[in-house]
């Protein structure tokens, strides 16, 4: 039985570079997990988020990011969706202004040096 890709068209990709305002250390490798734990929190108002959404995390093996480093990744967006691309495009360009400050910081979040 062949699966068939046709409810995944049309398929976007778009390669994102994000700029680290602070230092952040000891990220696990292959931390894909970690940033879409991040990206989730940074885009709250989307339900079935894994329905339509997807990441490679193509900086996954690198475990430190000091101010000023660029961070890379790959946005995949399923069944088209171009309102979706157009909300996360302009979550992006609010950064970092758009992430809210809270008590407990995310596995992504800069390090405290505490």
């Amino acid at each position: 039985m062949l699966l068939s890709l046709e409810p995944l068209f049309p398929l976007y990709a778009i390669d994102i570079t994000l700029q680290c305002t602070q230092p952040i250390y000891k990220l696990r490798h292959f931390h894909q997990l970690a940033f879409t734990t991040w990206l989730r929190y940074l885009l709250p108002q989307i339900t079935d988020y894994e329905q339509y959404i997807t990441i490679d995390a193509v900086e996954s093996g690198r475990s430190d990011y000091a101010a000023g480093d660029l961070y890379r990744f790959t946005l995949f967006v399923l069944n088209g969706h171009e309102e979706l691309i157009e909300y996360l495009l302009s979550c992006f360009n609010e950064l970092p202004k758009h992430v809210h400050t809270q008590d407990t910081p995310l596995f992504f979040s800069p390090c405290r040096s505490d």
